[in-house]
């Protein structure tokens, strides 16, 4: 994999989320935070495959770009609590 460069940032719940990105591109390979410890996130872009399955829901739409859209069966968030939607 090589070195990764890291990047540690305080979401808006206080809890701390860590960002390990290429030192030579920028790009984002793989974050880890501390709301789920015994996972790591990997951003969809990372995957060159074609077929790679649709997300299944969307978070922190709060902070989206105004041209972003979901469909409209898939379930939203404008943080991470699903449990009112967005």
């Amino acid at each position: 994999m090589g070195n990764l460069s890291l990047f540690t940032s305080t979401g808006d719940s206080g809890g701390k989320i860590e960002r390990h990105f290429c030192p030579n591109c920028g790009s984002t390979v793989f974050w880890e935070a501390g709301f789920v410890p015994q996972s790591i996130g990997i951003a969809v872009g990372c995957f060159s495959d074609p077929k790679f399955p649709q997300p299944i829901a969307a978070a922190w739409c709060a902070s989206k770009h105004e041209w972003v859209s979901f469909p409209s069966n898939m379930p939203t968030s404008n943080n991470q609590d699903f449990s009112k939607g967005a």
